[in-house]
C-alpha cells in the first residue's frame, strides 16, 4: 500500500445469535500483525465514536414518575399511597404482567429498603402510556421513625434501562408512634403420632401432629398469622424440612391458648430420628414483645423408617454363545421381585434393556440392543 494512500471497505457481518447489549465497536487494521511497522506504534484501531446498541426486539423502559404518600401516618395503620408508571421505551412491554414493589426506609437516599407489600400489574403498557395506582399500605406495628416510601416497577424486557428510573420515592412521611399491644405467642406443646396401623412412621406416609400455641402476654393478638410445621434430622434445626403450614384467623386473647391437630405427609426417602417442631407466626406479621420464642426448644421425637420397596433382579439370562454378525440374537431372561413388597399397582410399568459390552462391565460405553 503506497505511502499516503487509503482504502475504504464496507462489509455486512452476521451477529452471533442472542447478542444483546450496549457495545463499543472497534475496527482493527492488520489484525494479525502481518505488517512490520517498526517504531510506528500508533493505534491500529478506531471506533465510530458512539455506542452500538444491539437489541433482539423493541424494548420498554418503565419509569416510576411519581410516588405520592400521605404526609402523616401511624405504625400499624393503613396509609394511602399512589404512584404513576410510564413506558418511555421504544416498544410495548414484553410481558402482560409484572410486579410493583413497595418499600419503606428511614433514608432519603434509597438505602435500607425494607419490602412492605407487592402489587401485580396486569396488561401490556404501550410506548409513552402510563398507569396510576392508589392503594392503602399498612406500616409495620414496630415502626417508630419517619419514613420514605419507595415504589419499584420492573419485570418486562428493558434492554439496559432496568436502572434507577424503575424506582421512585415519596416525600417524607411523618410518623405518629402508637405503642403496640403486648403480645407474646409461643408454642407450648407438640405431639406427633403415626397413622399406620402398626404405629410406625415411614417415609411418604402420614402422621398426625398436634400443637398448642399460647399468648403469654396481656393483650389480644388480632388478625391472622401462619404456623409452620417442620421436621429436623436428629434435632438439627439448621436442616429443617417444612411438612405443612396453616393460617390462624381467629386471633388469640391474652393468656389464652389454641390447640390444633392436622395430618401431614412425610417426605420420601428419609429415615432416622427426627424432631417435629412448630414455629408460630413464622412470617413475623404479629408484633410481639418477644420475637425469639416462636419456635422454642420444644418438639416431639419421631423415628422414621424406610417404606419397604420392591427389589427387581434379573435372576437368569439365556443367550447363544455365538451369533453371526448382521443376523438376530434370541435372548431370554427372568426378572424376580426378591423383596416382600409388590411393585405399585395402577399403571406400574418399567423397561428392561439388553446391552452388549466389550469389557464385561455394564457402563456408559455399552451398546443398547433394545
Amino acid at each position: 500500500m503506497p505511502v499516503g494512500t487509503a482504502y475504504t471497505r464496507t462489509e455486512t457481518m452476521l451477529l452471533p445469535a442472542a447478542t444483546d447489549g450496549r457495545f463499543t465497536l472497534f475496527v482493527v487494521t492488520d489484525a494479525l500483525d502481518a505488517v512490520y511497522e517498526y517504531t510506528n506504534a500508533g493505534p491500529n484501531f478506531a471506533t465510530p465514536g458512539h455506542f452500538v446498541d444491539i437489541v433482539p426486539r423493541p424494548y420498554a423502559d418503565l419509569v416510576v414518575e411519581s410516588v405520592i404518600a400521605a404526609a402523616t401516618g401511624s405504625n400499624g395503620l393503613p396509609l394511602t399511597l399512589s404512584w404513576t408508571v410510564a413506558n418511555r421505551g421504544i416498544g410495548q412491554t414484553s410481558t402482560p404482567e409484572w410486579t410493583d414493589r413497595v418499600y419503606y426506609s428511614p433514608n432519603a437516599d434509597g438505602t435500607g429498603l425494607v419490602l412492605l407489600q407487592t402489587f401485580n400489574r396486569v396488561g401490556h403498557l404501550a410506548v409513552d402510556a402510563t398507569y396510576t395506582r392508589t392503594v392503602d399500605v399498612t406500616l409495620p406495628v414496630a415502626l417508630a421513625t419517619d419514613v420514605y416510601l419507595y415504589v419499584q416497577s420492573q419485570g418486562p424486557y428493558e434492554f439496559i434501562y432496568n436502572d434507577a428510573g424503575n424506582t421512585g420515592r415519596s416525600d417524607r412521611v411523618t410518623l405518629t408512634y402508637i405503642p403496640p399491644p403486648n403480645i407474646d405467642l409461643t408454642v407450648t406443646a407438640v405431639a406427633a403420632v403415626p397413622t399406620a396401623l402398626d404405629g410406625q412412621a415411614r417415609d411418604g406416609a402420614r402422621v398426625d401432629v398436634t400443637w398448642t400455641v399460647r399468648n403469654q402476654d396481656a393483650d389480644a393478638a388480632e388478625g391472622s398469622w401462619t404456623d409452620i410445621i417442620f421436621i429436623a434430622p436428629n434435632g438439627d434445626r439448621a436442616q429443617k424440612i417444612e411438612i405443612g403450614r396453616f393460617t390462624v384467623t381467629q386471633g388469640l386473647d391474652g393468656g389464652r391458648s389454641y390447640t390444633r391437630t392436622e395430618n401431614f405427609a412425610l417426605p420420601l426417602h428419609i429415615s432416622g430420628v427426627y424432631e417435629v417442631f412448630v414455629m408460630t407466626d413464622a412470617t413475623r406479621v404479629v408484633a410481639e414483645t418477644n420475637e425469639t420464642n416462636n419456635d422454642p426448644a420444644l418438639g416431639a421425637e419421631l423415628t422414621i423408617a424406610l417404606t419397604p420397596r420392591p427389589d427387581l433382579t434379573v435372576t437368569a439370562v439365556n443367550a447363544p454363545a455365538t451369533v453371526t454378525s448382521g443376523t438376530v440374537v434370541d435372548v431370554e431372561w427372568i426378572v424376580t421381585n426378591l423383596a416382600v413388597t409388590a411393585t405399585p399397582s395402577g399403571g406400574s410399568r418399567w423397561y428392561d434393556g439388553v446391552y452388549l459390552s466389550l469389557n464385561s462391565t455394564l457402563d456408559g460405553g455399552d451398546r443398547l440392543l433394545g
